[in-house]
């Protein structure tokens, strides 16, 4: 079978440890298995472009999309290697090339936009677990505190992970370092008339409202070693 070199270019910011990488139809792409997928490379003149060559069977045409995420070492020689996906291309049609030709340089412009259009979204669970915490507003306190000066009185919550803002000092990312990295937090305020998703929290955390609730979605690749932290800090109500 004939083969044709394809250059793909695609642009797009990641994050510490993050890669943008193309999985598609064909055998060079992975067959649509993130494990197999192609990794680009970033420039060196500039990090947000991204580029690298695939070998593509000739007269095959191939559907691809970009997805960001996190390639991990495997644990035992010989295993596939652990790909978090963070973001992914979703629109209905995929990107497609046809080899027919010669050698092709394909230009496929900002990560997430295809045909003028921006389609993105969360990736799918691989290698992690997720952990999801939901808690309610409630006319007596579900927790006790022993103080009586704090008796009668409210409290805004922040859920704190063990070690996930701590600083690394080691040059090499070390598994623990990676687990930090992949461990991801997100708060939802969810109510009958609407959903809020964030990435992070206030200083002082979130209020438990009557009209609401509050979730937080972990996912982390360490479930038996993860901390959670619950810190109160009191209302004012005067």
């Amino acid at each position: 079978m004939d083969f044709v070199q394809v250059a793909l270019t695609v642009r797009g910011t990641t994050s510490l440890g993050e890669v943008i990488a193309v999985v598609g139809s064909c055998d060079s792409l992975g067959n649509w298995c993130s494990q197999k997928a192609v990794t680009l490379q970033p420039q060196e003149d500039d990090g947000t472009v991204w580029k690298r060559t695939v070998s593509v069977p000739r007269g095959v045409e191939c559907n691809y999309r970009y997805f960001k995420g996190f390639f991990l070492e495997p644990k035992n020689a010989g295993d596939p290697c652990q790909v978090i996906v963070n973001k992914w291309e979703t629109h209905q049609q995929p990107r497609a090339l046809n080899s027919s030709e010669s050698d092709l340089v394909i230009d496929d412009g900002e990560f997430g936009f295809y045909n003028g259009v921006e389609c993105v979204d969360s990736g799918w669970l691989t290698c992690q677990t997720e952990i999801r915490l939901r808690l309610h507003y409630s006319q007596k306190s579900p927790v006790s505190i022993s103080k009586k000066k704090f008796k009668k009185s409210r409290f805004r919550l922040k859920l704190m992970l063990e070690g996930i803002e701590e600083e690394e000092d080691e040059d090499e990312q070390s598994p623990t370092s990676w687990n930090k990295m992949t461990t991801t937090l997100e708060t939802s305020m969810i109510s009958g008339s609407g959903y809020k998703s964030r990435h992070s929290q206030p200083e002082c955390g979130y209020a438990l409202e009557p009209a609401q609730w509050t979730e937080y979605s972990i996912h982390t690749m360490d479930p038996d070693n993860l901390e959670l932290t619950f810190e109160f800090f009191e209302l004012d109500i005067s």
